[in-house]
């Protein structure tokens, strides 16, 4: 692995730099389709499911997945800050670095609620379907 420099990371971010928006922007997801590739869900591999549990299985394993790195994500940017506070005042390029990292990853934490909204939004118009309801009223009728 070639050494590196917090200048050079930084820079590099400068030059990557998104926005949350550019990833979601006005996407939904289709609850008819699997969330997940195939390499990453174990969904395909189970031969006792029909294809439509496969593909809820895999909106499970995505919720899970997503809920996982969120939870990576959320200590990564404070342990980022708590490294930039050593070198506030003498490694300006480090401090910068780091807290320009820290950023980043609070980006990836909205990407992922944003994520997580979606899904539910997703999730609760399936659910508003009419068979749905219908069967909720014969339900609640019995």
């Amino acid at each position: 692995m070639g050494a590196y420099s917090y200048a050079e990371c930084l820079t590099n971010s400068y030059r990557m730099n998104w926005k949350v928006s550019d990833v979601i922007g006005g996407r939904r997801f289709d609850a008819s389709r699997p969330w997940l590739p195939a390499r990453l869900s174990g969904a395909g591999r189970i031969a006792c499911l029909t294809g439509a549990e496969k593909i809820k299985l895999s909106h499970v394993e995505m919720g899970a997945y997503a809920h996982l790195l969120g939870y990576v994500e959320e200590f990564i940017a404070p342990t980022m800050l708590t490294l930039a506070r050593e070198h506030a005042i003498d490694r300006r390029e480090a401090f910068d670095a780091l807290t320009n990292f820290a950023a980043e990853e609070v980006k990836h934490i909205t990407l992922i609620t944003g994520r997580n909204s979606v899904c539910s939004a997703t999730v609760s118009a399936a659910a508003a379907s009419p068979a749905r309801a219908a069967c909720a009223a014969m339900a609640s009728a019995a």
